[in-house]
């Protein structure tokens, strides 16, 4: 039997997306509130490194197309996109992997949008200035064939079944119904009002049609062909999308710079998003995380987190952005710019960079963030001699300046409460309680020989402390200061985590080459996960959906599924791997790699 998480079923390594040097050794790691900032423990400089993420996800390459790109839709492969140029009477074919324009083809007069089927055999492209459909043959890159439907024709799309095509005729107050076999319309829709975007639902039972005049969203019945409903939105609806499970629907209103959240089970508005100035398009990632709206009025990308309904981050993309879709890999967006007469490419364009440093105490080793954000608290584990230079301080992550020390013995870890108001440090045969407020040692509670180890519960009642040369977990009660009980784990215990939702804790026992789950409603191991070689540091998503183990001897950081306890992925770092934090959108890892001096960092959305 081989070594544990190395045999033939273990995952294959994969390479951390990008490295970053440092000029000392780095140990532990923590990232601030708000992502922007990561922190790094030099234990032989008395130093933090303070590195900035730099850009983030941002407009990328940027693609001349034709003049005034309006809609545009990717492939299910997402290897080529196609653009509608409203000013050019064209459609641009790009090839998505090396961002180049393969084949413009001629279509109809004033093409507004464009819509593939999901085989990706056809385009159909919306001219508004001619009243008709044009046919794309995307093998030879060809117009086979016209259809003619209701005048000023602006939405389009397939339904998901690929059975039918759904037109906007702004013009004649219509919706045409294309038979996809026979390329015909087979029937018409007649709405009170112009219509302007529509989608339909991922089953392919509804259509949704935004009615500017209205300020209401249309839905029809695919089977019956009738209007089945209304929901009243914002001012000047124009662009509408399903999310990908189809519970929600999201509506751009360019009159009151907002995004209506539609419930699609009761047809009612949950949620209103303020946006950019003038919301045209919006796009979801397939992976039902995000939403990008397009501003047209103010040049810019609205990116709303679906888990929160709010603007997660702005990106400046060309002028006037209209059409916008999400790629497959959920990683890349394609917008189109109809002042500029491009497509702006949007994606992870994170660069990283040691902004400063900021002396701390003698020999700090680990890091934990205030919930708040506003301090960062270090454990400075001091150097021998006659005088005790170990301690805990408190830096104030505004100003990056020590606001508080305290003398404690040889503190190796930190942690801090979710209240703000303790922070337990573990050294020695202890665990410190620090008041925050005054910097006092209030309490030292006895645990055993080397304590590594420490997390607070997302409640704040419970201390979990690894100890190594029992190889056990002790559990402390936070409003006593009494050790409850002890766990058996496995060999050489070091480092401890607490997942966000206060269910289970994840043990990296360093000896025995596994990860301990315990739970935390009665205290019992209920899985042991094996991993590479001396598990050392251990890091919980805020997502709650992975675990993150640094293997100190193999250079790798293991993946694992909190829902299934498997490993699913490792990931290659670099020397010594040891302390490690989620940034906290949770899609990046950042790994302290002790022995080559750098920080790796690991995109968890390619995992």
């Amino acid at each position: 039997m081989g070594t544990p998480g190395t045999g033939p079923t273990a995952p294959p390594p994969v390479p951390a997306a990008a490295t970053l040097g440092i000029l000392f050794r780095p140990r532990g790691v923590a990232v601030s509130s708000d992502g922007r900032r990561v922190y790094l423990a030099e234990a032989e400089a008395d130093l933090l490194s303070v590195v900035e993420v730099v850009g983030g996800e941002g407009s990328g390459t940027t693609i001349a197309v034709g003049t005034g790109p309006r809609g545009v839709a990717l492939t299910s492969d997402g290897h080529r996109a196609y653009v509608a140029n409203s000013g050019a009477d064209t459609v641009s074919v790009i090839d998505t992997a090396g961002g180049l324009v393969t084949a413009t083809v001629p279509v109809g007069s004033g093409p507004r949008g464009v819509a593939l089927m999901p085989n990706g055999s056809r385009a159909y492209v919306s001219n508004s200035g001619s009243g008709t459909v044009s046919v794309i043959d995307t093998a030879t890159a060809q117009v086979t064939g016209t259809i003619t439907v209701g005048t000023n024709p602006t939405g389009i799309a397939v339904a998901p079944d690929g059975l039918h095509v759904y037109v906007a005729d702004t013009g004649s107050h219509t919706v045409s119904v294309i038979s996809t076999v026979t390329g015909q319309v087979t029937v018409t829709v007649t709405l009170d009002a112009g219509p302007r975007g529509l989608a339909v639902s991922p089953d392919s039972r509804r259509v949704l049609v935004t009615i500017p005049e209205a300020g209401s969203v249309a839905l029809i019945d695919t089977w019956t062909a009738q209007v089945v409903g209304t929901v009243a939105v914002g001012a000047n609806p124009t662009g509408v999308a399903p999310s990908p499970d189809g519970l929600h629907a999201y509506v751009t209103n360019a009159g009151s710079d907002n995004v209506s959240v539609i419930d699609t089970g009761t047809n009612q508005v949950v949620r209103t998003v303020a946006v950019g100035s003038n919301p045209a398009g919006v796009a979801p990632t397939p992976d039902g995380r995000r939403v990008y709206v397009t501003n047209a009025g103010s040049n810019n990308v609205s990116v709303i987190d679906t888990g929160t309904n709010q603007v997660a981050t702005t990106i400046k993309v060309g002028s006037g952005p209209l059409g916008a879709a999400a790629a497959p890999d959920s990683r890349h967006v394609y917008v189109t710019n109809v002042g500029a007469n491009t497509v702006s490419v949007i994606g992870d364009t994170a660069t990283y960079r040691v902004a400063e440093t900021i002396a701390a105490g003698s020999n700090c080793w680990a890091l934990a963030t205030a919930l708040d954000g506003h301090r960062l608290y270090v454990a400075n584990a001091g150097r021998i001699g006659p005088t005790l230079t170990s301690s805990v301080s408190a830096i104030d992550t505004a100003t990056g300046k020590v606001v508080l020390t305290t003398t404690v013995d040889t503190p190796v870890t930190v942690a801090a409460a979710p209240d703000g108001k303790h922070a337990y440090a573990a050294g020695a045969q202890s665990v410190f309680v620090v008041d925050t407020t005054t910097g006092q040692l209030t309490t030292t509670i006895q645990v055993g020989v080397t304590p590594s180890g420490v997390a607070v519960t997302p409640d704040g009642r419970r201390l979990y402390v690894t100890v190594i040369v029992a190889g056990s977990v002790s559990i402390i009660d936070t409003g006593t200061n009494q050790v409850l009980r002890s766990i058996t784990v496995g060999k050489n215990p070091t480092a401890v985590a607490a997942s966000p939702d206060g269910k289970h804790v994840y043990v990296t026992n360093g000896g025995s080459n596994n990860v301990s789950v315990i739970a935390t409603d009665n205290d019992q191991v209920l899985a042991t996960i094996p991993v590479d070689d001396n598990p050392i540091g251990v890091a919980v998503a805020p997502d709650n959906r992975r675990v993150y183990v640094t293997n100190l001897h193999s250079q790798t950081v293991s993946v694992i599924d909190a829902g299934t306890n498997k490993v699913t992925a490792r990931v290659t770092v670099g020397l010594s791997p040891w302390g490690l934090a989620v940034s906290p959108d949770s899609r990046h890892v950042y790994v302290a790699n002790m022995a080559s001096r750098t920080m790796s960092v690991i995109d968890a959305e390619a995992l």
